[in-house]
């Protein structure tokens, strides 16, 4: 489960390989949730993708992840 306080030490801009690592997935499956219409992402350039924080939260929070947040 993911917590508030987990969320709080992350910075506002993730790369694919953070994001990967937070939710404890593989590089492969983040890759395939960043290409989803539904996932919002920043496109700095063709090779440099960045995850605003905030946007993973509210991807998170509405039911299209399988990820939850937990009450701690």
């Amino acid at each position: 489960m993911i917590t508030e306080k987990m969320l709080n030490g992350l910075p506002a801009l993730l790369t694919v390989k953070e994001m990967a690592l937070f939710l404890n997935i593989g590089l492969g499956a983040a890759y395939q949730i960043i290409y989803k219409k539904h996932f919002p992402v920043l496109r700095i350039s063709a090779k440099s993708i960045r995850v605003p924080k905030c946007e993973m939260t509210k991807w998170i929070r509405s039911g299209k992840s399988r990820f939850k947040f937990s009450d701690e």
